[in-house]
């Protein structure tokens, strides 16, 4: 098990730092050094390689965020939300509040933000008629949409597509499966570092560019290293034996068992939810 005294969240932050500045250590594996340049009439060695293509442009990432710490920025300060979220796409993991038309009959789901009378306001294309009516009130759900910004005070986001769809309130859950749902956020781990690092670096030092397997190489080096290997090795053997195969890392509900070991998001309602606390509570520390 993992010693560090910090949370799961905690402890990948000072993970993500020391590989950042492994990542940015690493070197070139041949050809000529940087800054020098090949004699006339100098064969090139054996190794020698031509520099890499630049790598092509990344499609934009979808930025996490709860309901609750989207209201939050909003009542704090609207300017700064919208210039760190209007026309930003996200995905947006909640407690469905409500679920309505509005005067036009367009379609409205709510989501609780704990505070009475308001929540985030998801407007769903009419192309969703059919997964919003499978939906119900209190369900834990994923939307992706687009922000677009503050009206009667309630965060409003477009073009909401349901992209996951939680157990239903009353709904039982099966007790097995909270050690399934962390087990597979613990091997997502490593690929959710690595995918964070080549989003913030795209070149070496000397030019070269990152790699998918240098990223994780260097990660793997760091002090974390072998406490996340051995983590990893555990999360297969525990999900192995259950018969299941490991949950997919683009799942929301991963992300959300993630997001909630953050302190800083205690106020979210969903991270209130059994299910939550109790795929938090078996997390390899």
């Amino acid at each position: 098990m993992l010693s560090s005294p910090l949370s799961l969240e905690g402890m990948m932050r000072a993970w993500w730092l020391v590989a950042v500045l492994a990542v940015g250590g690493c070197k070139k594996e041949a050809g000529t050094a940087p800054g020098q340049t090949a004699a006339p009439g100098d064969a090139p060695g054996p190794t020698a390689k031509a520099p890499a293509p630049p790598p092509p442009p990344a499609a934009p990432a979808l930025i996490h965020v709860g309901p609750r710490q989207l209201w939050d920025a909003y009542a704090d300060n609207e300017v700064a939300a919208d210039m760190k979220y209007r026309g930003k796409q996200v995905e947006v993991t909640g407690l469905i509040q409500d679920i309505a038309k509005d005067a036009t009959d367009n379609i409205l789901v709510s989501l609780d933000v704990g505070e009475r009378m308001s929540a985030v306001m998801c407007l769903v294309p009419d192309g969703q008629m059919q997964a919003v009516a499978e939906l119900s009130k209190g369900q834990l759900v994923a939307f992706h949409g687009t922000v677009r910004g503050l009206f009667l005070k309630r965060p409003i986001i477009k073009d909401c597509r349901v992209a996951w769809a939680g157990p239903k309130a009353k709904e039982k859950v099966d007790p097995k499966a909270s050690l399934h749902i962390a087990r597979s956020t613990e091997l997502c781990l490593l690929t959710w570092m690595t995918a964070d690092i080549m989003a913030t670096k795209s070149r070496l030092p000397d030019g070269g560019a990152i790699t998918e397997e240098a990223v994780r190489a260097a990660l793997l080096s760091t002090d974390q290293g072998g406490a996340i290997a051995n983590m990893e090795k555990k999360a297969r053997a525990d999900i192995a034996e259950t018969g299941e195969t490991a949950i997919p890392c683009d799942a929301p509900l991963l992300k959300q068992v993630f997001y909630c070991e953050d302190d800083e998001h205690a106020r979210e309602p969903a991270c209130q939810l059994r299910l939550m606390k109790d795929s938090q509570a078996q997390l390899q520390r």
